[in-house]
């Protein structure tokens, strides 16, 4: 699913880039791992609850998706400024994906809050 989802991150009104081959993306419970759909890899990483690197991240253009653990940001919504968006396709798998589809894209919405 994570395939699916990297494959359709992008930014508003621009298809995300073609992406051959695997993508690998290193994950932890405790650190967020920024990704590039533009240059194919890795671009930072910040600890997971950490509020002033979460705004140094806002407001780059660097970054498309990030993950940690299995929680996913978008440089898009309340993650970002880059209007990057995804979509959930549950009825495809990633080898069946030709192309993006036209409608149904969403940014995340939910904020994490230190306990």
């Amino acid at each position: 699913m994570l395939g699916a989802a990297l494959l359709l991150a992008s930014c508003v009104h621009t298809p995300a880039p073609a992406i051959q081959g695997t993508v690998e993306i290193s994950t932890s419970d405790s650190t967020w791992t920024y990704y590039s759909l533009e240059s194919g890899k890795e671009v930072g990483t910040s600890k997971l609850l950490d509020a002033s690197a979460d705004a140094a991240w806002a407001v780059r253009k660097d970054w498309d998706i990030a993950v940690c653990g299995d929680l996913l940001r978008t440089n898009g919504g309340l993650s970002g400024s880059a209007g990057a968006v995804i979509q959930r396709d549950t009825l495809s798998t990633f080898t069946d994906l030709l192309t993006a589809p036209s409608a149904g894209y969403v940014t995340d919405t939910l904020v994490l809050v230190r306990r």
